[in-house]
């Protein structure tokens, strides 16, 4: 039972984590899909999923906001819009710390460009307006894997 409730929130918090993703490349214009990947029983160490966005090349300020859109997005998973709005500061905070908490892939993008707290402002900015298709595209992606 514990198991199964683990799984449960990894994926949706994996399915949040690359919506932010999708979101931000799609307001780009350069967002292809996102899907998540079952890795099988959680550890200590690894989640039970683990997903990819895939986009076109961009400017490396763009991959900075991409990257960051997938903590942000994560954030969002069990939180109305003003809750996690009223908590983005205290993500840049714990990022800028803590950044081995990232995705390699997700590190290398937002360390890519030199105005890290601009790519932040921004991915803040676009996801905010976007609150509302980031639950649908993790929603779609909790249910099906695959978005678009």
């Amino acid at each position: 039972m514990k198991e199964r409730k683990q799984r449960d929130d990894d994926k949706r918090q994996t399915a949040f984590h690359e919506a932010g993703h999708f979101i931000i490349a799609e307001h780009f214009g350069v967002g292809v899909r996102c899907h998540l990947v079952d890795r099988g029983t959680p550890t200590d160490w690894e989640t039970s999923f683990t997903g990819q966005t895939t986009y076109r090349r961009s400017t490396a300020f763009r991959h900075a906001v991409i990257g960051w859109a997938g903590v942000l997005g994560q954030e969002m998973h069990a939180k109305e819009h003003d809750e996690w709005f009223n908590e983005v500061d205290f993500i840049w905070e714990y990022f800028e710390v803590g950044p081995e908490d990232m995705s390699e892939t997700d590190l290398q993008a937002v360390n890519g460009h030199p105005m890290k707290r601009r790519a932040f402002d921004t991915a803040v900015r676009i996801l905010s307006r976007n609150f509302q298709q980031v639950q649908i595209v993790a929603a779609n992606l909790i249910k099906k894997g695959v978005h678009p």
